[in-house]
């Protein structure tokens, strides 16, 4: 197993027994998490964690490990898919990260990849991965997906090399952290109470004479500083701060 400094380990082994292998997951030390069991009979030897964690400045995150053998029956694992986000994760509706070998290959036109892109569109699922993630001499294949169900605090995803493994890894980034921009100051003009009656009477006791001068943008330019001049004086600008508007980042 790797350390990783500031990360704890959650180990879970291979549930058929066989040495090797299993699903192990790292997480952030200052984030809180708790793992979720959930009532859904996926196939034999096919290996679903879910955990609901929180990390600073964010709300609850479902975080989705898999492991689909490739010798489980792909239409009894998608019908158990569909129960898990329907039936248990869907009504909380919290945002969704899943991730890992689902051993059905996006590349190709089958009716398993067509189901499975079916399924992620009616949950407004995103798929981040779009290069193959398993080589070998003969072949490329995507069978390790990652799913998110919003795509804006995304940054980054991919695959890479890590090991001898013809499993590429992969990997999706998270912005974590929300910024602001800056606060504007906004001036507004109420009307709503305003004394009309003493701004025409105001209006009234004006000098006009600027009405006779023969230069059009002199008199529009007179005009405007007269009127404003009784409209501050009676309904005078107020200034208010607006609320910060927070984009992650």
């Amino acid at each position: 197993m790797y350390e990783i400094s500031g990360y704890d380990l959650r180990p879970n082994d291979r549930i058929s027994g066989k040495k090797g292998g299993g699903c192990c997951t790292y997480i952030r030390q200052d984030c809180s998490v708790s793992e979720l069991k959930i009532d859904v009979a996926f196939p034999n030897n096919t290996e679903v964690y879910i955990y609901k964690f929180k990390a600073p400045y964010t709300r609850p995150i479902i975080y989705v490990s898999v492991y689909n053998p490739p010798n489980v029956c792909k239409n009894e694992f998608l019908l158990a898919f569909v129960d898990c986000l329907l039936t248990h994760l869907t009504p909380i509706r919290p945002e969704i990260i899943m991730m890992g070998d689902f051993n059905i290959n996006l590349l190709s036109k089958d009716n398993y990849t067509l189901k499975c892109n079916n399924i992620c569109a009616f949950f407004n699922l995103s798929q981040l991965i779009d290069s193959p993630t398993r080589t070998t001499e003969v072949s490329k294949t995507l069978i390790d997906h990652v799913y998110v169900s919003k795509s804006t605090p995304i940054c980054k995803s991919g695959a890479f090399s890590l090991t001898h493994s013809d499993h590429y890894c992969i990997y999706t980034v998270r912005k974590s952290k929300a910024s602001s921009f800056p606060s504007r100051i906004l001036k507004s003009r109420g009307l709503k109470n305003a004394d009309w009656g003493k701004i025409h009477r105001d209006l009234a006791t004006c000098n006009w004479d600027f009405i006779s001068d023969k230069d059009c943008t002199a008199q529009v330019s007179s005009l405007e500083s007269v009127l404003l001049k009784t409209v501050n004086k009676f309904t005078p600008l107020k200034k208010s701060v607006s609320r910060e508007n927070r984009i992650y980042g």
